[in-house]
Order: C-alpha cells, then structure tokens, then sequence
C-alpha cells in the first residue's frame, strides 16, 4: 500500500511543480495542479482509489515488453515523462528520461538487439533531462536503427525525444506534436488573506523570493520566467529540426505551433514517416530487416534559419507564460554524450520492477527531507 504523504509533503511539491518549466498538454498539467492543490488543502489522496489506473499502467508497461523478440527491443515511454520519478508517477505512472537513457544504453550495447523500439503514450512532461536524452537517442541511431512508434499520441516532451529517432510512425487514430515551452505562476495571496493567514518571507540574495506564490507576480519576475521559458523552446525546436532534417522555421510554422496534429496531417507536414500500428511496426521490422525508413541513421540535416495570460475569478489567480515565436539564430549542436555500457538497468517507466519502485521511493524521500 502506498504511503500517503502529509500536507507539508506536499506543499513542498507544490513549490517544486510551479518552479518547473512544462513540455507538456495543458489539460494535463492543470490536472497534476489541481491534484497538488487538493493534497496541499488537506484533502486526503487515497492510494486504494488510484489502484485502478495503477493496474492499467502496469499492464500497458508489461504487455509493450512482451512485445520484445526476434533482436528487437520494445521500451515503452508511457505517462508524464520526467527527469527522476515524482509523486504523480507514484500514483499513477510514468517515464524517468534518466532510466530510460540507462535502459536504452543497455539495448544499444546488447549484441542480440538489432533494431530498438520506443512505444510512445505520453502527454509530455517537465524539460529536465530532455535534451540529454534526446541526445543519447540521436547518437544512438548511428549505430543501431531507432524506430519511435506513436501508439497513440507522443505530446510535447514524448515528441522531443521521438524526433530523435530514426523514424516514427504513428497509429492511424494516433496525434503528435504540442511543440512548446510553458510554466504557472499561483498567487495565493488573496486565499491567505481570506484565511487570516499572512505570510513573511525572509531572504538573502536579491531574488532569491522571486516568483512565490504569497504575491502577485511582478513584471521583472514574468520576465525571468519567459526567458527561461523561451530557452527551453528554443532547445526543443533545434532538437526536432536536427531529428527531423528540416530547418527550424518549419518547425515553429509548420508543425503545429504548439498544436496536437492528427496522423494524416502529421505524415503530409514530416512529422512522422508512416502511419502503422505497432503491431504493424514489428510486423514490419522483422520480415525486412533493420533499416531505418527514412535514411536518417547517419544523423539529420540542420539549417539556420506570447504570452498567454489565463486568470481565474475570486481567490486564485494563475498566469500561464508560454514559449514566444520569436526567430533565433542556432547555435551548434552540442556533441552527443558518451554511450556507456551498463550491465543491468531498471526499467524506465514506473511499477515495472521491484527495484525501480524502490528507487523511486528514495526519491521522495529525498524531495520530504
């Protein structure tokens, strides 16, 4: 049975999930943001109600490994996709990009593994740990083919890493793409206030407060947070436009512009390369071999090339600042990271083993200390 964490717990995630620039679906961070919202407000989240979801995840996770054989590997990239696990994958299930680079690692440097397949169900996630694992699928596809299956959406963070596949191929039901950079601001003060609780915030460091959810956010802070913001777009763009061989423009004009982009629309833009199942992909793979179908393993072509403000009425108000459009000038592609040999690696997507749910555990050990 999980453990069902005190309000302190969870007022510090909180704070940690508004610091946190998203790659991810709107309707799914503001689902995580009323979760954190009701645990903060003392409102107890019962581990026995989220066993279904649980069960499911679990299920999806197992029967995406089964599907492993014939010298292909399957990882499944499902749920929020984070750096390290958190409390949502606790309850209901996700991607750690640092295990999934350790699991893909391992499948690169196994000699019965022929061609790798990244089985994608994910809304996106946090940015941290993106670009490094991105990277390492990038690179890895010099050696091995990299087949990135949408089966049935990869939003935002989980299209990030698919476009630095090899190929992608997504199911005909399938939607990809919320190419973008956002994050929240929460100003509480007027709640407080109703409350009679008033709070006194005592710092060193001239902005060391900036940003906290017991003011309203100044000009100079919404600042910050969009340059921060407009970083990690500009991050995520060159990493598509390189995945995908196709200049930077195209990206920010032509795929989507933060838009979720059905399957046949996906294939006329590039966005993927085929439209096909993931039955279909394996089928595929296994009577013609391993090679990647768009010619793209030696690496891609890269070529140089608004504020939304939401608020709610009454005791809360939010402010959403998102990617701006603004054109940039890229810099060059940082070098891959080293590939390292790892012998035994736990599996990238939560309550897939025993050891990996005691990982995470340590985790949140570690955000309650």
């Amino acid at each position: 049975m999980m453990k069902i964490r005190s309000r302190k717990s969870y007022a510090r995630l909180t704070s940690e999930f508004f610091r946190t620039p998203w790659a991810i679906l709107p309707e799914k961070l503001c689902e995580i943001a009323h979760v954190l919202a009701m645990a903060r407000a003392g409102e107890a989240i019962v581990a026995e109600e989220w066993a279904p979801l649980r069960a499911a995840f679990e299920a999806r996770v197992a029967a995406a490994r089964r599907a492993s054989g014939a010298g292909i590997m399957v990882i499944p990239v499902f749920g929020i996709i984070a750096h390290r696990m958190n409390i949502m994958m606790q309850y209901s299930g996700g991607t750690s990009t640092e295990m999934l680079a350790k699991e893909f690692r391992a499948a690169l440097n196994d000699p019965d593994v022929g061609t790798i397949v990244l089985d994608f169900e994910s809304p996106g996630g946090d940015v941290f740990g993106l670009q490094e694992a991105a990277d390492e699928i990038r690179a890895g596809r010099e050696r091995k083919p990299v087949v990135a299956v949408a089966d049935a959406y990869a939003a935002s963070a989980a299209y990030w890493l698919a476009s630095a596949a090899s190929e992608i191929s997504i199911s005909p039901s399938g939607q990809v793409g919320s190419i973008g950079v956002w994050a929240m601001h929460e100003d509480i003060s007027q709640m407080l206030e109703m409350e009679g609780i008033k709070p006194t915030l005592i710092s060193a460091g001239r902005f060391k407060t900036e940003g906290n959810s017991f003011e309203p956010l100044s000009d100079e802070a919404r600042t910050q947070i969009q340059k921060e913001v407009d970083a990690y777009y500009r991050d995520f763009v060159k990493a598509v436009a390189l995945g995908r061989g196709v200049t930077e423009k195209t990206i920010k004009q032509d795929f989507g512009e933060g838009r979720m982009i059905l399957a046949d629309e996906a294939l006329k833009l590039g966005m993927v390369d085929r439209i096909e199942t993931l039955e279909q992909v394996l089928t595929r793979l296994k009577s013609a071999g391993t090679k990647p179908g768009r010619g793209m393993a030696k690496g891609g072509l890269r070529i140089a090339d608004d504020e939304d403000q939401g608020d709610a009425p009454g005791e809360r108000e939010t402010i959403i600042v998102q990617a701006s459009n603004r054109e940039e000038a890229p810099a060059a592609p940082d070098p891959a990271p080293a590939l390292e040999t790892v012998a035994e690696t736990p599996s990238a997507c939560g309550f897939a083993s025993d050891l990996t749910r005691r990982e995470w555990d340590l985790r949140l050990r570690e955000l309650e200390s």
